[in-house]
């Protein structure tokens, strides 16, 4: 009997021993596993910690697919007969019933209110969404703001060029709706846009960005195909960024890993899908609606040439049109990360904002010098112009947060502060 319980005993030790050696060769596997991330995430990234980063990033991912109107692409788009596109209200309840940001684009003056137009691209909607109580804090600071209740309208999109910031502008005058100040945020798009997007089809460089898709009524199989497949690899992408931002994965280091590595692999893919959607080309002659004036230009110097004096016409008519209705007109050249020698990069940076043959390199490597050129032609003439190239140029810390164009809180912030002392200086000469 005693036989037998020292028997069952021992069992049950060597039971409980068998469970703690698994345990700790469990722990010590993910412990293992933990540093080894953590050492392959420091070598890599450059700092051990990845978790802020990685969430941000999750986030970003997740909110892209979920929110479609904040992408700046053509997911929400629908074609509008002046300004070639705007969001279609029926499908967001930030959306106006004019297919722009809320509030509504008509707009009445008054006496205790100021109501400043925003005009531009992505970079210009996200200054409007984001920056609107930045800048109304920077101009409240002067006696001409001070006590006035700021009014921001957005009439930027993603991927607007010009004319149709001056399409836009002249729709909202003929709705009835009225500025005092305007402000157009531009020069990206106009240069970086045409060549991969309109160009390979044929497309006129006036005419708004991805035309051809636009107006294809029945796109050919092969172009439904793409479409449908970049669709697909957007939500996988979504699917994958919430899987792994659970309350349990989200805090393990390995994990992280797992998570990033695929995104990029499913990035790739993405990127890949839509450089083929960029550059598929039509099969045969297509109608006129689809690629308007047949004209080519002659060489690359006669394109950029085009193209800039496109914006540089219609920023003078944007003015001119402004004046006449008693408003104040700024326009500001966008920032970029390819411009020359505009911003010191660290290497985090530096893996953030390029990506290496990016189809905006070339356009706005060609483009850049010739719209500061033209910037400098345009406050010749008058305009409110700014040039703001170089405004990161002693700025050591990340602006940038991506590799098209776009910026983050700090670089919203920067350009803000900058506009606010543009418009209160002109202020400040009426008064001398």
């Amino acid at each position: 009997m005693l036989a037998a319980r020292r028997s069952k005993s021992t069992r049950k030790l060597s039971l409980w021993k068998r469970i703690l050696f698994v345990s700790v060769a469990l722990l010590s596997a993910i412990v293992t596993s933990e540093l080894a991330s953590l050492a392959a995430f420091w070598i890599r990234d450059g700092h051990p910690l990845p978790w802020a980063g990685v969430w941000k990033k999750q986030r970003a991912i997740i909110n892209y697919q979920d929110h479609p109107e904040s992408r700046g692409d053509s997911t929400l788009d629908v074609l509008h007969p002046y300004v070639g596109f705007v969001f279609d209200p029926t499908r967001s309840d930030s959306i106006s019933e004019y297919g722009y940001d809320e509030p509504s684009p008509i707009q009445h003056r008054s006496d205790d209110a100021i109501i400043i137009g925003i005009f531009g691209g992505s970079v210009a909607r996200h200054f409007a969404s984001q920056m609107s109580g930045t800048l109304t804090k920077f101009l409240q600071r002067s006696p001409h703001f001070s006590g006035k209740r700021l009014v921001f309208v957005s009439l930027a999109l993603g991927g607007y060029k010009q004319p149709q910031q001056l399409m836009a502008l002249n729709y909202v005058l003929a709705l009835g709706g009225e500025f005092d100040i305007v402000i157009n945020i531009d020069g990206f798009n106009e240069v970086a846009l045409h060549e991969p997007e309109n160009a390979v089809k044929n497309v006129f460089p006036i005419y708004p960005r991805n035309w051809y898709p636009r107006m294809s009524a029945v796109p050919d199989p092969d172009l439904r195909r793409l479409v449908g497949e970049k669709s697909y690899l957007e939500r996988r992408r979504a699917s994958w960024a919430a899987s792994f931002s659970s309350p349990v994965l989200r805090y393990s280091i390995t994990c992280n890993l797992i998570w990033d590595v695929r995104d990029q692999s499913l990035l790739r893919e993405c990127t890949k899908v839509s450089d083929a959607i960029r550059n598929y080309k039509p099969h045969g002659q297509e109608p006129y609606f689809v690629t308007g004036p047949r004209i080519k230009p002659q060489s690359d110097e006669d394109l950029y040439d085009q193209l800039v004096s496109i914006w540089k016409r219609c920023s003078l008519q944007m003015d001119r049109l402004c004046r006449a209705n008693h408003v104040r007109y700024f326009h500001f050249l966008q920032p970029n990360q390819r411009v020359p020698d505009s911003k010191p990069m660290s290497k985090e940076e530096r893996r953030i904002a390029f990506e290496p043959n990016h189809p905006y390199d070339r356009g706005t490597m060609k483009g850049y010098p010739l719209l500061i050129s033209g910037g400098s032609s345009l406050a010749h003439h008058g305009v409110r112009f700014t040039d703001l190239t170089m405004i990161f140029h002693d700025e050591e810390r990340a602006v940038y947060r991506d590799s098209c164009c776009h910026f983050n809180t700090l670089g919203l912030e920067t350009i803000a502060a900058k506009v606010a002392e543009v418009i209160l200086d002109d202020y400040r000469r009426d008064d001398s």
